[in-house]
């Protein structure tokens, strides 16, 4: 089979570190398709261009060329330029055009490229259907979702809960497939010598760590997990708290700065540590021992957080908030649900799990179970080759 993927930006780095849910859950699913398909990539690819997966020979990636800036209105009309100009390299060379986004704004540009190839469309969405999203907004936007979604042969649903957006929105139940993310198990199978982790990491090994991975975006709530480090570091003055994530963005200057002053008005200068975007975070999460993602809502952030799903493969408990389809993920076997502006609930949740050490490790084990059952790539490979069938035999 010729699998052609679309996905507006693909950030990855040279070595091979892909940044963002839904090109990272994308990324997964290509390289455990690749193996027996012809599998192409096709995106704006805003830091690195890769020519060829060094694992897998039959996934190969295609840049789409931009000028306007990410995230911008002027991208979203760029792009739809560009795949009206993609349409003839591509015309007749593929059996199925798999569309990927957080939002379903792309929706419009996908149907078209679909109809110029004449190929079905299968559309992946790793957040919910919002009409009145706070991250995108355009006059007729409502309409543009509605009509173009009569485009689409199947549309994937990352979880129930964006599958019961969906239908809120007037799309049929029966043209919506629920197939988890696919995550990466095998990267973080080997994860063994934690305390050499954190020595190579100049981590304490005694001292209570934790992690939080996101942008500064405001949905991340990165605040929240500060304010309440200062609360657990009262009780564990040692605690550290490992942010990966660029506390100054150009277009979050202001939001940067007042993260960053933040830290220091509370001082946490000592324990925190920024390690910006990294290419080992699976010794990092290994040499943590909780993940925390307190983030206000899913109109932005991927339904499930991909790196509690990968903390979890790495056998580590997590704190999240009880939003979008991590709901219909953890349980108290493998993690803590706390309010996302509660901060004292957050540090109670923290420090609870600090004090018992043989409930953490049996927590990372539930959790390692879980992910291995639901979230293996080749399964979901298999559950998505079955939706191109269908698609394909309409």
């Amino acid at each position: 089979m010729k699998i052609l993927h679309i996905i507006p930006k693909f950030p990855m780095t040279a070595n091979g570190t892909v940044i963002g849910g839904a090109a990272n859950s994308l990324y997964n699913l290509a390289k455990s398709q690749s193996g027996k398909n012809e599998v192409n990539i096709s995106s704006f690819f805003p830091s690195f261009v890769p020519t060829q997966s060094g694992d897998n020979s039959g996934l190969v990636f295609s840049p789409i060329r931009m000028v306007s800036r990410p995230n911008s209105k002027q991208f979203g009309l760029e792009f739809i330029a560009r795949l009206w100009l993609l349409a003839k390299k591509y015309k007749g060379k593929y059996d199925v055009l798999h569309g990927h986004s957080g939002h379903i704004d792309y929706i419009f540009p996908y149907t078209i490229l679909s109809k110029l190839l004449n190929i079905p469309l299968v559309y992946s969405l790793n957040c919910p259907v919002s009409i009145t999203s706070r991250i995108t907004k355009f006059p007729g936007r409502e309409y543009l979702i509605t009509s173009s979604a009569k485009g689409v042969s199947k549309f994937i649903a990352i979880s129930e809960n964006v599958s019961e957006s969906m239908r809120l929105v007037g799309i049929q139940k029966e043209k919506v497939a629920v197939i988890p993310p696919a995550v990466d198990i095998r990267k973080f199978s080997y994860i063994q010598d934690t305390l050499g982790f954190r020595k190579k990491l100049n981590l304490p090994n005694d001292a209570l760590v934790f992690l939080f991975v996101g942008s500064i975006a405001p949905t991340k709530n990165l605040e929240a997990a500060l304010f309440a480090l200062r609360k657990v570091v009262d009780t564990l003055p040692d605690a550290v708290m490992i942010i990966t994530t660029e506390l100054n963005l150009t277009h979050y200057k202001e939001r940067g700065a007042y993260l960053f002053n933040l830290v220091e008005e509370l001082q946490l200068q000592k324990n925190v540590i920024q390690m910006g975007i990294i290419d080992n975070m699976q010794e990092v999460m290994a040499s943590c021992d909780i993940l925390i993602a307190p983030f206000r809502s899913t109109d932005g952030p991927s339904d499930y957080f991909l790196a509690a799903l990968e903390a979890m493969s790495v056998g580590r408990p997590v704190i999240v908030s009880p939003i979008g389809g991590m709901k219909e993920i953890v349980n108290e076997e493998v993690g803590i649900f706390v309010a996302p502006e509660d901060h004292d609930q957050l540090a109670s949740a923290i420090l609870t799990l600090a004090d018992d050490k043989i409930r953490r490790q049996k927590m990372g084990s539930h959790a390692t179970s879980l992910i291995e059952e639901k979230f293996d790539p080749e399964s979901i490979s298999d559950a998505v080759e079955m939706v191109y069938v269908e698609v394909m035999q309409k």
